[in-house]
């Protein structure tokens, strides 16, 4: 009898503690900030609660609503619950199974849809009136490869070259924006 009374009694106990202490990391928690980090989804300067940092992208990071939402999910994301904690600069490669690395046609094409908003003449700095055309483009290459690091505050230039897949052609003046 007076066993299963100290068991109950500690185990009241312990629910209490617990659930005490999960109140007070929570608070302290929503309490973080993250200084000079913004939510590259709703813009919220600095983040507070948890960060997210993608682990692809060189630099993207989320707020715990953001996150929650859904917004960057086609990215592994690195949670951080505490600035001190956080990474000055993660890498991440992935190595490419067969699939990626002989992608079907349909996958390897971007469909473009460019409204007369998007579609601008270079020489008159004007939208082009048009109505709604669809281009096609197919990636070929770019100059600078992906996680190439560059120096803070160097100046570069990256380009990157499209084929043209679709049946439209593509006027000289086209600028994508």
């Amino acid at each position: 009898m007076v066993r299963e009374e100290v068991r109950e009694f500690c185990t009241a106990q312990f629910k209490e503690m617990f659930t005490d202490y999960l109140r007070k990391k929570q608070a302290d928690q929503r309490n973080t900030v993250f200084p000079s980090v913004a939510c590259d989804g709703c813009d919220q300067t600095p983040i507070r609660g948890v960060r997210f940092m993608c682990s692809v992208c060189a630099n993207y990071d989320l707020c715990e609503s953001c996150e929650a939402a859904g917004v960057h999910a086609h990215h592994a994301m690195l949670k951080i619950r505490k600035a001190e904690q956080a990474p000055s600069k993660l890498i991440c490669q992935f190595k490419a199974s067969a699939h990626e690395m002989q992608p079907e046609k349909s996958e390897a094409k971007t469909e473009m849809k460019v409204s007369s908003s998007q579609v601008y003449n270079k020489s008159a700095s004007k939208p082009v009136d048009k109505a709604k055309v669809k281009y096609s483009a197919r990636f070929v290459k770019e100059s600078i490869p992906d996680m190439f690091e560059v120096a803070p505050g160097a100046n570069f230039a990256k380009t990157w070259t499209l084929r043209n897949d679709g049946v439209t052609a593509w006027p000289e003046d086209v600028v994508l924006i």
